[in-house]
């Protein structure tokens, strides 16, 4: 699998958990990189590292694919690690593999992982940190957002379940595995966590909300 990365100085590891953002896709419905919206001061995708460095949580990787040079060249927090799934085009579970190939090559005493979204612009670090609390208060192997109707990301998979998010198909993601080990999960509830962008409208509706 081709990658690339960039290193920064390591951080002492919170609890051994690292964090991965997924950040590889075209916005194809959008248009434009959903990665470069703009927030207030910053862009979307800064806005998601900025909440993965205040978990405290080390390491944290962002998977990069479609227009990766543009992206990482507005990436200004550098506490991270910088990837690209030169195969993103393949689908989700490449970039999740990409990420945890990583990881897994890198990292080998983390205990888990927590997969992001870098489309979700209501996450904070207090979910990812009742995340870590859930994970220490529970035996469960994974834990994971619940908001709507759904259970999602982000996510924390424990290390036995690293080699079924590295070996996952290209159009898998993280869901196939928590529905096939849904008697292992436990939820956080995740506010607005089904508002996600995908579209124009989308994105209207977002610069509403947050310019009220």
């Amino acid at each position: 699998m081709d990658l690339s990365f960039s290193s920064v100085a390591k951080y002492p590891i919170k609890n051994n958990i690292a964090i991965l953002l997924l950040a590889a896709g075209s916005s194809s419905r959008l248009g434009h990189p959903k990665q470069l919206i703009k927030f207030k001061d910053t862009t979307l995708l800064e806005k998601m590292i900025n909440v993965a460095v205040n978990s405290n949580c080390q390491p944290i990787a962002v998977v990069l694919g479609a227009y990766f040079n543009e992206i990482k060249n507005n990436i200004k927090n550098k506490n991270v690690h910088i990837l690209e799934n030169k195969n993103w085009e393949l689908g989700m579970g490449s970039t999740i593999a990409c990420g945890m190939s990583y990881l897994i090559k890198n990292y080998a005493d983390i205990d888990a992982v927590i997969l992001l979204v870098c489309d979700q612009p209501y996450l904070d670090e207090k979910l990812l940190n009742e995340i870590i609390i859930k994970l220490q208060e529970s035996e469960k192997k994974i834990i994971a957002s619940k908001y709507g109707k759904t259970i999602g990301v982000p996510a924390l998979f424990s290390k036995n379940i690293f080699p079924e998010l590295l070996n996952l198909s290209s159009q898998q993601g993280a869901k196939n595995i928590i529905q096939k080990h849904i008697q292992d999960v436990v939820t956080v509830n995740f506010y607005r966590g089904e508002f996600d962008i995908d579209n124009i409208m989308d994105l209207k509706k977002y610069y509403s909300e947050t310019n009220n």
